[in-house]
């Protein structure tokens, strides 16, 4: 029998005080919002009026601010750029969606007793992970208290959303629904992303940066471009995002969803409408300006249709990869060599510099860390002049060495290597055919986001940061939702 599980504070029987409850909320937001719009008071009180209702429906429903999370993530740089130099948008994510969720998924498992399931997770793993990383903000080495705690929150404060997001959806058709629903919302940032690529490869910068006002070299890195031999250029591209690294972010984290639901769908107009979201979002991680792209999302094709097993599968997911690259070389103006040879050349650089040689001199010189937040970049916010803050390695696993020592990059591996294991074996044992297309679509995903630590710190900014651990809890629950379809039929 299919059961509800309350909030933790109501009994059964009070749906007249839920709906009290939500309506009252409704109108003092509005009081209060208009009260702030009559006195220009757009201070610390917005964000208090606002956190408070959001904290009051975490308790009510947690997963109505894990749904709202996921609805806000696409569009969380609109208010850093519209509130800059505000940097209270910065948290706005956290305190208005995460904690919340957080306060009314213990309340309601935990107080009431719930049983909390987490099968095929590692808690053991990311709990002795925790652990580690507080130990180490009594580093010696550590700069002071508000650089450990800005380490802590950017290791670990997104970490339990993949027990969230197990227990978020119970039915194949819920996680089906919940991954359309997300792609929808997705087309905006996409077309936008695209159309604003368009305008700046066609000579319209001018109208491509108008709407960030002066933050426009700031989201572009001062709008850095790269040339290639024989003429046009590839520039960095935010879309709605605070900045391109996170729009590439985006990018890479809809891919696993827009592939799955594309080979789920293979029949009739449904067909042509998947080939054009999966070209789609390629054609944005492409056009985005991180040049890595060229090589991740291609890897990410390949890796998934492997893991499909099909031939048929492998020659589709070239079929997207052709076409998403044919019309970027179009809009960039320049042809294929031209592109890949210094992406290549680039490539045999950072695997000698950034890969193996910033590793090698993390494990020479820190092998017992120097503290939590001591090479993570966020932290330089938590030093008096920002500028006196060095950046040691964007390799992420050197900065795991860096900060936590051998001991907790080994921990970080195990950890990543048993998601990896897990999913695989969860893979294997699936017989639902659209169950297991989406856990191959998280596995080349994973894949990739692991390969990619190498080079960069992805699980250090948004929102990747959070869709890994989503990700995470909805890959360990697919083989609970075959057990639970196969059964329902």
């Amino acid at each position: 029998m299919k059961t509800h599980i309350q909030p933790f504070y109501l009994n059964t029987g009070v749906g007249y005080f839920r709906k009290g409850l939500l309506w009252l909320l409704v109108v003092i937001s509005g009081v209060v919002a208009a009260w702030l719009i009559a006195n220009h008071r757009y201070s610390p009180l917005l964000l208090a009026s606002v956190a408070v209702p959001c904290i009051l429906i975490g308790l009510y429903n947690w997963r109505w601010s894990t749904y709202a999370l996921l609805a806000y993530l696409p569009f969380a740089g609109i208010p850093i750029l519209t509130m800059y130099p505000s940097k209270f948008p910065l948290l706005f994510k956290d305190f208005f969606f995460v904690i919340p969720a957080y306060i009314g998924f213990v309340g309601t498992y935990v107080l009431r007793r719930e049983p909390i399931r987490f099968s095929g997770l590692p808690l053991w793993l990311i709990g002795a992970f925790g652990a580690l990383v507080f130990v180490q903000l009594f580093n010696p080495n550590l700069n002071n208290w508000l650089v450990g705690l800005i380490g802590l929150k950017v290791w670990l404060l997104y970490m339990p959303l993949c027990i969230l997001a197990y227990h978020l959806v119970n039915t194949r058709e819920g996680l089906t629904r919940l991954v359309r629903i997300v792609l929808l919302i997705s087309l905006i940032p996409f077309l936008f992303g695209i159309l604003q690529a368009i305008l700046v490869y066609r000579g319209y910068d001018h109208l491509a940066y108008m709407l960030y006002g002066n933050r426009a070299a700031a989201v572009s890195q001062n709008f850095a471009q790269f040339g290639f031999l024989g003429g046009g250029f590839l520039r960095r591209l935010p879309s709605v995002f605070q900045s391109t690294t996170q729009y590439y972010g985006y990018v890479i984290s809809m891919l696993p969803l827009a592939a799955a639901v594309w080979m789920i769908k293979k029949s009739g107009t449904r067909n042509h409408l998947g080939i054009f979201l999966v070209v789609l979002v390629s054609l944005a991680g492409f056009l985005s300006g991180i040049r890595r792209a060229f090589l991740l999302i291609p890897a990410f094709w390949l890796l998934f249709s492997l893991f499909l097993a099909k031939v048929s599968n492998i020659t589709r997911s070239m079929i997207v990869i052709v076409i998403a690259i044919l019309v970027t070389l179009n809009i960039l103006g320049t042809h294929l060599s031209a592109l890949y040879e210094p992406i290549g050349e680039l490539t045999v650089h950072y695997s000698r510099t950034t890969v193996a040689g910033d590793f090698i001199d993390a494990i020479k010189t820190a092998p017992l860390g120097r503290g939590t937040g001591m090479d993570t970049n966020p932290a330089r916010y938590g030093l008096a002049d920002s500028s006196a803050f060095r950046w040691l390695s964007e390799n992420y696993y050197a900065k795991a060495v860096y900060e936590l020592g051998i001991v907790g990059f080994v921990i970080l591996v195990v950890l990543f290597l048993t998601i990896l294991r897990k999913g695989w074996s969860g893979y294997r044992v699936l017989r639902d055919p659209v169950l297991r297309t989406f856990s191959a679509a998280f596995l080349a995903y994973f894949a990739v986001i692991m390969i990619d630590c190498t080079k960069a710190q992805p699980l250090d900014i948004d929102p990747l940061n959070v869709y890994f651990w989503v990700f995470a809890g909805l890959s360990a629950k697919l083989i609970s939702l075959d057990l639970a379809h196969t059964q329902a039929n």
